[in-house]
């Protein structure tokens, strides 16, 4: 008898595992499962008797892409366990996923059959990192680039001219830079940038400030608003591809992207029955991963408080009734059971102490789903997945 609904775990953006989790099929293997996304946390719950599978959606593609998919990994889930529920425990962007996959499928109402969404660092309110990364990096570059390549097609103009609407509002962060700093900043600055920004008739100064908080009186960070509605928004017909990779879900990271999605679904997550439970992590710089110790953390902690390296604890937190406390001493990546020499350094344990710490509060996660939703002779079988369901998805047993 299963403890409670199978749990899938749903990576984030851009999965480091994704070459050798092909190649090596590492689902399929218990020794291989320390090279996992969720590092060894799929088969640590399963000794303790828990259903638990691992998602595997698009690279890097939007986040209405991604849900598709997750939508499809859900299924599979349900037909290989003969139930008509699962748990979702989602790290990072997954968590966007997970909510989308509810409120793109609402009309079939695909939403009974998830029991809860857990959310672990997902930036709910988006990430402020996601702008610098597409505007003053070196990836921002090459993203320019391709969005004006994308440009070329007429079927894409709207999308890119909001794309570039929505990234002309620089961080407030560079405000404060020095004038020799900002100098610098103008001379990186590239004139096909410039051409963008004409092509898309916005800037910042066009943007009005809003004077109303957001739900729940969340004290985030920004309170700019865009006037762009996500219902409205055309798919585009050629992707921008950076090195021949769709990268469209950053877009879908940006805080203004991010806040209109939350105005548009509030009524709808509010009363669809899925439970949501939101944890928070934060660690000091010098202890985490090194990748989260480049310039960009300054702007993340001048712009957004108290971090993980990458998603802040306001835009992890989502809403204060799903938040679960407290605020793990964790960084982006260590929540996923991957430690840093730097954390041991600094007195959080050996690699392998770390990871352990990680897998006990996975199963703690799990234990509590279990006491909330225990097993029922009701919730066995498939119910009616809707119309436009794949009921021809083979499940590979292991």
């Amino acid at each position: 008898m299963q403890r409670t609904f199978p749990i899938l775990l749903c990576h984030g953006i851009a999965p480091f595992d994704v070459a050798h989790s092909t190649i090596l099929r590492l689902d399929k293997h218990e020794a291989l499962d320390n090279l996992h996304y969720f590092k060894n946390i799929k088969y640590f719950l399963r000794s303790n008797g828990f259903a638990v599978e691992n998602s595997r959606v698009s690279f890097a593609r939007s986040v209405d892409e991604r849900a598709k998919e997750l939508r499809d990994n859900v299924i599979e889930v349900m037909k290989k366990y003969n139930v008509n529920k699962v748990h979702l425990l989602c790290h990072s962007m997954g968590g966007l996923d997970a909510r989308r996959l509810l409120f793109n499928y609402r009309d079939e109402a695909f939403y009974i059959h998830i029991a809860s969404i857990t959310t672990l660092s997902t930036p709910h309110w988006g990430a402020e990192a996601v702008r610098y990364y597409l505007l003053d990096s070196i990836l921002g570059l090459q993203f320019r680039n391709a969005l004006k390549g994308a440009l070329k097609f007429p079927e894409n103009e709207q999308y890119a001219k909001r794309t570039m609407q929505i990234m002309s509002l620089k961080s407030d962060y560079y405000k404060n830079d020095t004038k020799e700093e900002r100098d610098v900043v103008a001379k990186e600055e590239t004139s096909d940038e410039q051409q963008l920004l004409t092509l898309s008739n916005a800037s910042s100064s066009s943007v009005q400030q809003s004077s109303q908080p957001y739900p729940n009186n969340i004290p985030y960070h920004t309170t700019r608003e865009f006037p762009f509605n996500l219902r409205t928004l055309p798919h585009i017909k050629h992707p921008i591809r950076l090195l021949w990779i769709n990268i469209e879900g950053l877009i879908d990271l940006l805080p203004e992207v991010c806040a209109e999605y939350n105005r548009i679904s509030a009524d709808f997550e509010a009363n669809c029955g899925v439970k949501f439970i939101t944890v928070a992590a934060q660690r000091e710089f010098s202890a985490s991963l090194f990748v989260f110790r480049l310039t960009v953390k300054d702007m993340i902690q001048h712009e957004e408080g108290d971090n993980d390296g990458y998603v802040s604890v306001k835009s992890a937190m989502w809403r204060p009734e799903y938040f679960r406390p407290p605020v793990l001493d964790q960084d982006h990546m260590s929540l996923l059971g991957w430690s840093t020499q730097a954390a041991t350094e600094h007195g959080y344990g050996t690699a392998e102490e770390q990871e352990n710490k990680m897998k006990e509060f996975y199963l703690t996660l799990c234990t509590e789903l279990e006491t909330a939703f225990p097993i029922a002779p009701q919730h066995l079988g498939l119910l009616n997945i809707g119309s436009g369901s794949r009921t021809d998805l083979k499940i590979e047993k292991e």
